[in-house]
């Protein structure tokens, strides 16, 4: 189960070069269309490392949502929606090979595709309905506390989870098992969310924020032949995006994009 993690870290690295670029709306663009043309041909090309990083099972997911965050970040236009449907159908292409390495091939070979896809398909869907803010008047307060524990529910589900159960199986009724080992499982994983990754998270943050300040502040930039120090406000260096100047900065043009 915890093989996601390590694609997850590929694609932390493939952000990291767009960083070092510049994130801005056009970059995101051009890192997006060079993913898909590798993650198109990795598989052909017989470039086991180019494969590795290019991830052809999983670059449409990750494209897909870097398309949609700019939908709804910046607006919707129809470039990014055809990212997005050419990537559904990209999507599809390892359908019968995940079929096959999670079932066997001959599982594979007698079952329809046709539910796979309908989940990939309501998959991206739900995050569509989301970027375009379907979604914004549900304010239920329970779902920010849902969504906080879902990662440390993810880390120790399996192992811990599926331990509790085999040790359990023949002591307790299963429905009896099932349920109170997801009951033990969310509170553990609030519990790691309140009292670790909160505070860690913020000592982190905060940690890097000191760090980037100081390099702003003792950077020497060079204007008209002199060099100068670059004096930031923490207040305003660390300020997000959020006016429409400031988004059409971002996007590399000199006029905001209409809503």
């Amino acid at each position: 189960m915890y093989w996601t993690l390590f694609v997850e870290l590929k694609f932390y690295v493939l952000m990291a070069i767009v960083v070092l670029c510049g994130v801005t709306y056009r970059n995101l663009l051009i890192f997006i269309g060079v993913w898909t043309v590798a993650a198109a041909l990795a598989p052909s090309l017989g470039f086991p490392a180019l494969a590795a990083f290019a991830m052809p099972q999983y670059a449409p997911f990750f494209i897909a949502g870097i398309a949609f965050y700019l939908m709804r970040r910046f607006g919707q236009n129809a470039l990014l929606w055809g990212i997005v449907l050419f990537q559904l159908l990209l999507a599809q292409r390892y359908i019968h090979y995940r079929m096959a390495s999670n079932l066997g091939h001959v599982a594979a070979e007698h079952l329809p595709t046709w539910p796979v896809r309908l989940i990939i398909i309501a998959g991206f869907a739900v995050v569509g309905a989301i970027a375009l803010g379907v979604f914004d008047k549900i304010q239920w307060k329970w779902l920010s506390t849902a969504g906080a524990i879902t990662y440390p529910l993810y880390l120790i589900h399996m192992f811990i989870g599926m331990t509790l159960i085999h040790h359990f199986r023949d002591r307790l009724p299963a429905p009896v098992l099932v349920v109170s080992v997801i009951a033990l499982m969310m509170a553990t994983a609030w519990l790691i969310h309140r009292f670790v990754e909160r505070p860690v998270g913020k000592w982190i943050r905060n940690s890097m924020k000191r760090g980037i300040e100081d390099v702003r502040l003792h950077t020497p930039a060079r204007r008209h032949g002199r060099t100068r120090v670059v004096i930031e406000s923490p207040a305003v260096s660390a300020a997000p995006v959020e006016s429409e100047r400031d988004a059409a900065l971002l996007m590399g043009s000199a006029e905001p994009q209409a809503r």
